[in-house]
């Protein structure tokens, strides 16, 4: 899954925006003309993701930082092992600091627990796809986390696949309408979402 620049750009924005407000106040007390270098090192075994967000978050603080990988996105990584060095002022080091860990620790937890259910199922025809249900804004983040974990992304919202839940007149049963009403209900859906969408969209149903 290839993320475009302009959302991790927007991404990275939207959460300094939040962190920095109107300035880091704790950078400030640190000579900003002095080159330091930071390390991040990984405290579990896992699937390293999301090296883009951590760079455009440097990158944004200050366009002078380097970040050095020591291991590619999607790769496996262990516990204390040395996964990128950044060089910089010392004042961009400490100010993007928790932003670009936040993103790396977010997105490469998902793509670990995609990795461990995808690795149960490698021997099935059987595949893991993902859902709507992401953080806000986000959504393409996590998205992208779950192809590096090898999963399969579903929809990517609304407008670009229909799909039809079950459960949704599973509630009518349970309200009392009955296992017959519920059935001609989903059958009556999946025939209108063939006939309205035929052609121009994907259609699924979630049982």
């Amino acid at each position: 899954m290839k993320v475009p620049h302009d959302v991790v750009r927007a991404n990275v924005a939207t959460a300094l925006r939040e962190d920095l407000g109107s300035g880091d106040v704790h950078a400030s007390l640190v000579a900003s003309e002095s080159l330091r270098r930071g390390i991040i090192i990984s405290r579990s075994k896992g699937v390293l993701c999301g090296r883009q967000w951590v760079e455009e978050t440097y990158r944004q603080v200050c366009e002078s930082t380097s970040v050095e990988w020591e291991c590619d996105e999607g790769g496996t990584i262990v516990s204390d092992q040395r996964l990128a060095t950044i060089t910089g002022p010392s004042s961009a080091l400490l100010t993007a600091e928790r932003t670009a860990l936040n993103f790396l620790q977010l997105l490469s937890a998902t793509a670990t627990r995609t990795r461990h259910f995808t690795k149960l199922i490698e021997h099935t025809s059987a595949r893991i796809l993902d859902t709507r249900k992401t953080l806000p804004g986000l959504r393409v983040a996590q998205k992208h986390a779950v192809h590096v974990g090898r999963g399969v992304n579903h929809r990517m919202g609304l407008f670009e696949c229909h799909s039809h839940q079950g459960k949704s007149h599973r509630r009518m049963r349970w309200a009392g309408t009955g296992h017959h009403s519920s059935s001609r209900a989903t059958s009556n859906h999946v025939s209108r979402s063939r006939s309205g969408f035929a052609g121009t969209l994907r259609s699924s149903h979630e049982v």
